[in-house]
């Protein structure tokens, strides 16, 4: 669990100070640099749970399931990374 706290908010801090594009806002990027460490550290984490803590074989996961958890990853890092700078430069 620490695995996937400790990588996300490296992004975070890293995405902070990165601008790779000049096409793409700096948000924008930072958003999506977060939302693929976290989804890619949380599948990883999934796994290893599954395979240390499962006890029925191995069934397919729905695809559609996949998008679902996407779509709350994207919206949860908004809203905890991305959002927060924003809205403070508004209210100051």
């Amino acid at each position: 669990m620490y695995f996937v706290y400790a990588f996300t908010y490296s992004a975070n801090n890293l995405g902070e100070h990165l601008n790779v594009t000049d096409s793409v806002s700096q948000p924008i990027q930072k958003l999506l640099f977060v939302f693929l460490t976290n989804t890619t550290c949380s599948l990883i984490k999934d796994k290893k749970y599954a395979q240390q803590f499962g006890s029925t074989a191995k069934r397919p996961f729905p695809v559609s399931a996949l998008g679902f958890f996407f779509l709350r990853d994207i919206i949860a890092m908004a809203a905890a990374f991305t959002l927060p700078a924003m809205l403070a430069r508004s209210i100051s």
